[in-house]
């Protein structure tokens, strides 16, 4: 899911700058929220970090990373 997350992001930055609603630099921020009704505790990685295998300091800066909340019902 955090992946899924990260890609609709991506994809509503791409639809924004095609539309010239927004521009580079002054995109919107998003805040991501997964809404859960599940049986069992939402057990999912809930940021793209946590998907990347073990990178040195010097590359850790780098990575990507978003997180997203979420709501259990």
């Amino acid at each position: 899911m955090a992946l899924r997350v990260m890609e609709y992001t991506v994809l509503l930055y791409k639809e924004l700058l095609h539309n010239k609603q927004a521009t580079l630099g002054d995109l919107p921020p998003v805040l991501p929220i997964v809404l859960y009704n599940g049986e069992r505790p939402w057990s999912a990685k809930k940021d793209v970090a946590d998907l990347i295998g073990e990178t040195g300091p010097a590359l850790l800066p780098y990575q990507l990373s978003q997180r997203h909340g979420c709501a259990t019902f």
